[in-house]
């Protein structure tokens, strides 16, 4: 990484802030620097663009949906700040496949409606859709970016045996009320159907171990997968700090 630049992260997330900073560390940078954006903000700007367009649909709105919100966040952050050179912004949906314009699940407010997303997801398909976004600051403008997409298939299970295994302390947390990057959830998944990991955007592979589609065993997804699930893939962080530092493309830029 050359000298000078400062990364910062659009998150107040402590995972996401850990695994940023060993990530960009592992490629000689400096520890970042974290701060928030507004994501209810965003996403009401982003909403309000699709209406001017005529489409009133989540999903069909914008194929691009958390990049969008992760550029917003990435460029929002450290928005006018001297302090950083560069932001990391990401955004996560977590879909039912298989339901036409339904839209992504969001964190459940309270038990009634856990056990219901529960009854809703139990032998489905799930998707995870992860964007990592990287924006310069001086510039105002997102220069890199890619998404990560796993799909699984849960087991049948009953809901009230998979809250005595796992608690409900995703109430309120996480979208959906799943959090797959606990090993706890390897019985609730399909054993039969493989963890399958899709990268969206760059032709080029994240890593030697991922490629741009692999197909994993469900028994050591999670594990392997710990970081994905949470939305912070390391290689992805490390992809859009390489791409955008070594060859910065404008995708979307933003002024006051």
């Amino acid at each position: 990484m050359p000298p000078g630049l400062q990364i910062g992260i659009a998150s107040r997330n402590t995972t996401k802030i850990d695994v940023a900073n060993r990530a960009v560390q592992e490629l000689g940078g400096r520890p970042i620097l974290a701060n928030t954006a507004n994501e209810d903000a965003i996403k009401q700007h982003l909403e309000s663009q699709w209406q001017q367009r005529g489409i009133y649909s989540i999903v069909s709105a914008d194929f691009y949906r958390i990049s969008s919100i992760a550029h917003y966040k990435a460029l929002a952050a450290f928005w006018g700040s001297p302090d950083v050179t560069h932001v990391i912004g990401f955004d996560t949906d977590v879909y039912k496949l298989g339901v036409k314009n339904e839209g992504p699940f969001h964190t459940l407010p309270d038990y009634e409606s856990y056990i219901r997303t529960l009854k809703k997801v139990s032998g489905q398909h799930v998707q995870v859709r992860i964007a990592g976004s990287l924006a310069d600051v001086q510039r105002r403008a997102v220069i890199a970016f890619d998404e990560v997409v796993m799909r699984f298939r849960l087991a049948q299970f009953d809901p009230l045996e998979f809250v005595e295994i796992m608690g409900t302390d995703a109430i309120g947390k996480i979208a959906g009320g799943i959090d797959y990057s606990d090993e706890r959830v390897i019985p609730f998944l399909d054993k039969d159907f493989p963890i399958i990991v899709d990268r969206s955007e760059s032709p080029r592979n994240l890593d030697e171990q991922f490629e741009r589609k692999v197909f994993l065993n469900p028994v050591v997804g999670p594990k392997l997968l710990r970081y994905y699930f949470k939305g912070c893939p390391p290689e992805l962080i490390k992809w859009i700090i390489y791409n955008g530092i070594s060859n910065p493309v404008t995708y979307l830029t933003m002024y006051e």
